[in-house]
């Protein structure tokens, strides 16, 4: 199995980080004899970025770049070209504030990196063939090492720990959107359906109903989920008999207006034949809940992970637009 390595595989501090459009303007005309992988794709604050650069981003943009013989197929290249060139030039940026503010990172944390790369790879051969290809030497690969875990101290710094949500905060917030945090009334809900095509002959629905009349009986006598679901699976018509027929919990205000039925059925019971604009069902309601205001414990890390994804959002946003207002970007 061929394995890379990439500024992405070095680092995972831009996992959460947005893509915007870089600022576009012609760069300095590129040698016509320079190697592809030379050549430059951008220009940030004088900085050339290469295409080597490019291509290594846009591998862990396409997680199945090897299995596409080392290229993104020609219909996805120019998104998934643009979008590793604002993640490649957002990644300079903030190489450029970490130097800027003298970030400074152990040689004993760059050789821990390294090491725990190293370790990916089955041989150590096989470790040396791929930081060859992708970054030329050990050099350059150590280089591209340092270069992001400064790049990811400066993104702790200034998105990942002020991002951090603490119970007080949580518990304010619930307190504070009790509405947000209500069970909504639902059912667990199965049926058995028997489609007809959207403009369907009196011939097509009534073999339709035909065969839902047949199951009915079938159905009614079905005592357990699991025997109704063996029924959804051999006769339903629609994609939910793969699952025996089970949608699992529907809220209220979400089913067809016919099967809205459903909220008037008793757990264990099984209706009747209910028509809808798409075909003929049986359905079988095996538990039901009410409306409930849902306690804060049981949505702690709901609020916990909500709170801190959209503080993420707003810093990352905040960082990149500083560092973007005052940057020159080129690009061809």
């Amino acid at each position: 199995m061929n394995r890379t390595l990439s500024l992405m595989a070095i680092t995972s501090c831009l996992a959460a980080a947005p893509v915007f459009a870089a600022q576009r303007s012609a760069p300095e005309a590129v040698p016509a004899h320079a190697p592809r992988s030379a050549q430059v794709v951008a220009l940030v604050n004088g900085i050339e970025l290469t295409e080597r650069d490019l291509r290594n981003e846009m591998q862990e943009l396409f997680p199945f770049y090897q299995v596409h013989g080392g290229r993104v197929p020609a219909k996805a290249e120019p998104e998934i070209r643009s979008k590793a060139l604002d993640r490649l030039v957002l990644t300079e940026l903030l190489f450029q504030e970490a130097k800027r503010r003298k970030l400074q990172v152990s040689p004993l944390a760059v050789v821990a990196r390294m090491d725990k790369l190293r370790k990916q790879f089955r041989t150590r051969s096989e470790f040396d063939r791929a930081v060859a290809a992708q970054f030329g030497s050990e050099a350059e690969f150590q280089k591209k090492v340092l270069r992001a875990l400064m790049v990811e101290k400066l993104w702790d710094q200034e998105v990942v720990r002020p991002s951090r949500v603490s119970e007080a905060d949580a518990r304010s917030h619930y307190s504070q959107n009790r509405d947000h945090y209500v069970r909504p009334e639902s059912v667990r809900l199965q049926t058995i359906s028997f489609q007809f095509p959207e403009k369907a002959t009196p011939a097509e629905r009534n073999l339709a109903r035909t065969r839902a009349e047949e199951i009915l009986p079938q159905a009614k006598a079905a005592q357990t989920p699991q025997a109704f679901g063996a029924l959804a699976e051999r006769f339903s018509t629609d994609d939910w008999r793969v699952m025996n027929g089970d949608h699992g919990w529907v809220h209220r205000g979400t089913l067809e207006p016919e099967l809205e039925i459903a909220f008037r059925m008793k757990p264990g019971e099984t209706s009747g034949i209910i028509t809808s604009r798409d075909g003929f069902h049986i359905l079988r309601v095996s538990d039901y809940r009410k409306q409930a205001q849902l306690s804060y414990t049981e949505v702690r890390e709901k609020v916990r992970k909500s709170l801190e994804e959209e503080r993420l959002k707003q810093r990352r946003e905040k960082l990149e637009q500083a560092l973007r207002r005052t940057a020159k970007i080129e690009t061809p």
